[in-house]
């Protein structure tokens, strides 16, 4: 088959398109997207509440600042407060909202837990990276989309 190209770029072949993506015969053309070349990557496109999600995701960011007290802390806060309060009251927040993203953010369809899916399944080089940008449960393959 004679490669034909598609919109005008040569490295854009046969018009096969997946996710923004147009795959061809240039070795890096299945890299190549519009997120990845400055579009806008969407999201949070799995059917859960987002809400929830990105207030539960903020907390475990404050709890793990506050974690890191000791590192921070003795510029800003006094020795107590900074090597032992701090890092206990910000790990009880960000085990707390972990632990709330991985029993309670469920598909809205078949009820599976998502992000302990994501965390418990999946590689720990992608776990949350699949979480955020995931289109559809992998128990029913529902999806917001």
């Amino acid at each position: 088959m004679v490669p034909v190209p598609v919109d005008n770029t040569p490295w854009a072949f046969d018009g096969e398109r997946r996710d923004g993506a147009v795959r061809g015969s240039h070795p890096l053309a299945h890299s190549c997207s519009a997120r990845a070349l400055g579009g806008h990557a969407k999201v949070l496109e799995l059917p859960v509440n987002r809400l929830v999600i990105a207030t539960m995701l903020i907390i475990m960011v404050i709890g793990g600042i506050f974690a890191a007290a000791p590192a921070w802390g003795p510029f800003f806060l006094s020795e107590d407060l900074a090597f032992f309060t701090a890092p206990i009251l910000g790990v009880a927040v960000a085990a707390t909202a972990f632990a709330g993203l991985c029993l309670f953010i469920r598909c809205r369809y078949c009820r599976y837990r998502l992000f302990w899916h994501a965390v418990s399944k999946r590689s720990h080089r992608d776990s949350v990276e699949w979480f955020l940008r995931a289109r559809q449960c992998p128990q029913c393959g529902h999806s917001t989309a």
